[in-house]
């Protein structure tokens, strides 16, 4: 569950951006503002996906879905008492 979760949210939060910034360049008034952040998200994911911006939001997801479960993984062995931590006083 937390592979899923964590893998679906950078995407939405992405594509969120994506259309929010291509729907303000649509208005007069805000387009010079939402050009330069759409242009720098796009060149971002093109970096991150070898010169697709899919490839770089799932590069994105996929890191964002290791993390998740590296840390659902460490608070599961914490919780179970297999892992000790010591605490500085």
């Amino acid at each position: 569950m937390t592979a899923i979760i964590t893998f679906l949210m950078p995407l939405i939060l992405v594509a969120i951006c994506l259309l929010v910034l291509a729907s303000l360049q649509q208005s007069p008034g805000l387009s010079p503002w939402a050009q330069a952040p759409y242009d720098q998200l796009l060149t971002l994911l093109t970096t991150l996906g070898s010169g697709d911006p899919w490839q770089g939001a799932l590069t994105i997801a996929i890191t964002a879905s290791l993390v998740g479960l590296l840390f659902d993984t460490y608070t599961l062995y914490l919780s179970q008492g297999l892992i000790t931590v010591k605490r500085r006083h």
